[in-house]
């Protein structure tokens, strides 16, 4: 809580926690505003104001909320840098995969992040293909070998290879 509290917290001072409410108003739109909120005058806390709801703390919202919330303040303080996010889509609701892939993309670009992230995910790798598309050279992907594997080759997929790999040839390629 005290990091996302000091990270929500250099958002507002630098302009940019319009995006971090941007994006958790992805996953529940009837999400006000963010505050940093200390009752006690110590310790600190995000809260969230909701429209149905008022102002409750982080913790009461449900896991795809607060791990959009945990990525997006992320991202906005990693500016300029770089943010690996491991299974990207843990806890994310898959109706939810385009919106989120496509704030994600443009949040990166936005904040000029580069994201290392993995997914077992195809549906996860669907979703990030159909917001790629629009310039697939920004996105490139490596398959790993098997552990039991012969060859320890890694494998680099180019945006438009990928593409072709999964929507033209069908393959599954987790």
């Amino acid at each position: 809580e005290l990091i996302q509290s000091r990270q929500l917290s250099e958002a507002t001072l630098s302009g940019d926690k319009f995006s971090v409410v941007q994006a958790i108003q992805l996953i529940d739109p009837k999400i006000d505003g963010l505050e940093v909120v200390s009752r006690s005058g110590m310790a600190s806390a995000v809260w969230v104001n909701h429209s149905k709801a008022g102002f409750s703390p982080v913790s009461n919202l449900g896991d795809g909320t607060r791990r959009v919330l945990s990525i997006a303040l992320a991202l906005q303080s990693v500016k300029g840098g770089v943010l690996l996010i491991d299974e990207v889509e843990t806890a994310i609701h898959k109706d939810a995969f385009a919106k989120f892939f496509n704030w994600l993309f443009e949040a990166a670009r936005f904040f000029q992040v580069q994201i290392f992230a993995t997914t077992h995910s195809l549906e996860a790798i669907d979703a990030i293909l159909s917001v790629s598309l629009k310039q697939p050279d920004e996105l490139v992907a490596f398959q790993l070998p098997d552990r039991d594997s012969i060859t320890k080759d890694v494998k680099r997929f180019t945006g438009e290879i990928l593409e072709s790999l999964r929507f033209e040839q069908g393959l599954d390629v987790r």
